[in-house]
């Protein structure tokens, strides 16, 4: 499970990160992150979610926790909103529940169904600031594997 979810983060960092970029603090934030993960007697399955999360903060588009009662989460803007309008690009219900409850750290784990689902939202998340995460094996083997 430690090894799976390292392979995941080490094809995520492959690419987003920018050649000759230095920048401390995401090095600090990946460092820490490889120190816990060696550390952590076991692992959420919730963790590469988490770990998604958090490094779209220092990617520069950590999602907005303002508004969090609102219907709908807008992910082309990164906000909670009232109403769908002008894209398709918005969660609510189940999976808005799920972004809500991973995003203010209230939820250490997810069925099988709502993990890829949000590894899916969340990739899409990232594809629409400009990291395109496409082609991402990892998190497919890892699916398989627990199945």
């Amino acid at each position: 499970n430690r090894r799976l979810v390292a392979v995941f983060m080490s094809e995520v960092l492959l690419k987003v990160l920018i050649e000759d970029e230095k920048e401390e603090a995401l090095f600090n934030y990946i460092e820490n992150v490889i120190v816990e993960l060696e550390n952590s007697q076991e692992i959420p399955n919730t963790y590469p979610l988490f770990f998604l999360f958090n490094l779209s903060s220092y990617l520069g588009f950590y999602p907005s926790k303002l508004n969090a009662e609102f219907p709908y989460f807008d992910l082309q803007n990164g906000c909670f909103t009232e109403q769908e309008f002008g894209h398709i690009y918005f969660i609510k219900g189940k999976d808005l529940n799920n972004f809500k409850a991973l995003l203010f750290e209230k939820k250490e784990d997810l069925s099988n169904t709502d993990r890829k689902k949000m590894i899916l939202i969340l990739l899409d998340y990232y594809k629409l600031h400009h990291h395109e995460l496409k082609n991402l094996k990892s998190h497919a083997v890892i699916e398989q594997l627990r199945q």
